[in-house]
C-alpha cells in the first residue's frame, strides 16, 4: 500500500511541477490527474497497482473536504447576504450535472450495445 501511495503522490507532484514549470493556467493537481489517466489509458500503469489506495481515498473522501468546508465559516457574513442566490446556484448546477451525467451514461450504454450488437 505504501508503494501505491508513492505512485499516486508522485504522479500528482509531477503534475504540480509541470504546471509550475510551464506556467499553465490549470492547477497542478488536475494536471497530475490527467497524467494518471493517460498512464492508465496507455497501460503504462495498471489499475491493480493503485487499486487499494484509490479505494481507500475514495472511501474517505469526506475527510478531504472538511478543511475547505471549515474555511467557509470565515466568510459566513458573505454567505448570509447571498443565501438564496447560493442555494439557487447549487440546485441549478446539481440539476445540470445530473442531467449531463445521465445523458452521457445513456449515450455510452447505447453505444456499447450497438458495438456488441445487442438490443434491449
Amino acid at each position: 500500500m505504501f508503494l501505491e501511495i508513492l505512485i499516486i503522490f508522485g504522479i500528482t507532484y509531477s503534475g504540480v511541477l509541470i504546471s509550475q514549470l510551464f506556467s499553465l493556467p490549470i492547477p497542478g493537481t488536475i494536471m497530475g490527474m490527467f497524467i494518471l489517466l493517460t498512464l492508465l489509458i496507455i497501460k503504462v500503469l495498471k489499475v491493480e497497482n493503485i487499486e487499494k489506495t484509490s479505494n481507500f481515498i475514495l472511501g474517505n473522501m469526506l475527510f478531504l473536504f472538511l478543511p475547505p468546508a471549515v474555511k467557509l465559516l470565515n466568510y459566513i457574513d458573505v454567505l448570509k447576504g447571498g443565501f438564496f442566490r447560493i442555494i439557487f446556484l447549487i440546485v441549478l448546477t446539481t440539476a445540470i450535472t445530473m442531467g449531463t451525467t445521465g445523458f452521457v451514461v445513456n449515450f455510452i450504454i447505447e453505444r456499447g450495445e450497438k458495438k456488441n450488437g445487442s438490443t434491449k
